[in-house]
């Protein structure tokens, strides 16, 4: 007798109806992931025929479920957040680690071959785990109203290909970008970390003069001098005090020039 994949028998020989559910949270989770029914019978002819009924009932049910749960818009959408998630971090990768190793580069370039080969014949994208697989566990990650055998889930496994093609040739794309220098668009960061002028008043020269002279007839009135500084003098001193407000000046002799 031919024993399909849901039905099982007991160690008291007595047939049980096995159908998978889809969880609805973690894989971590205690929550049952198939539905197991007694069919009360240990004659293989009446269970078989009990279970592919109830097979027929379980797969019209959940292509219901599914068609009201999930639309085609919803799939795809789901489908790139996840791809793009998954292309900022190989971004970010190689951003602080560099470029792909020639065994990353050489398995991108495989997938999208076999993308494009699953994608014209409806193969599974890669030859050791189905498609199937791969869209059950999509949707238990994502909490997914995702059906095996459903429409909507045949439609999930075409747009996962087409997906996971286009994201190995980002990677790729992303990858071949280091191969030169751009030099024609420098964009320098808002964030600069260049030094800014100093803002606030600026003074002038002459206003530095006009302050040491100033401070020179306060202390004249508190000691007396033998004579007053001569003009070379206040140029020099005026020259020296210039400096600490406004930085360098190119020689003394400019600096009366201005004056």
């Amino acid at each position: 007798m031919h024993n399909p994949t849901y039905l099982e028998i007991s160690r008291h020989r007595v047939f049980y109806f096995r159908w998978p559910l889809i969880r609805s949270c973690a894989s971590g989770s205690r929550t049952p992931t198939s539905l197991k029914i007694s069919l009360g019978t240990s004659v293989g002819s009446e269970a078989l025929s009990l279970a592919r009924h109830l097979s027929y009932v379980g797969q019209a049910f959940m292509k219901q479920w599914s068609a009201s749960g999930m639309r085609y818009d919803e799939i795809r959408e789901a489908l790139k957040n996840h791809f793009q998630d998954a292309l900022a971090r190989r971004k970010s990768e190689m951003a602080a680690q560099g470029r792909l190793s020639a065994i990353h580069t050489d398995a991108l370039r495989n997938g999208v071959g076999f993308a494009e080969e699953a994608v014209a014949t409806g193969a599974d994208i890669l030859p050791h785990i189905s498609d199937d697989s791969l869209a059950i566990g999509f949707a238990e990650k994502y909490r997914l109203p995702l059906a095996p055998g459903s429409i909507a889930f045949e439609t999930f496994k075409i747009e996962m290909r087409k997906a996971y093609r286009d994201y190995s040739a980002k990677v790729l794309a992303h990858d071949h970008s280091f191969d030169s220098f751009d030099f024609d668009e420098t964009v320098i960061p808002l964030s600069s970390t260049f030094a800014k002028p100093a803002s606030g008043p600026v003074n002038t020269l002459t206003d530095v003069a006009a302050k040491f002279m100033a401070e020179q007839k306060t202390a004249e009135s508190w000691a007396s001098r033998p004579k007053a500084p001569d003009a070379n003098m206040i140029s020099s001193e005026s020259f020296r005090y210039a400096k600490q407000y406004i930085g360098d000046i190119p020689s003394l002799r400019e600096y009366c020039k201005i004056l």
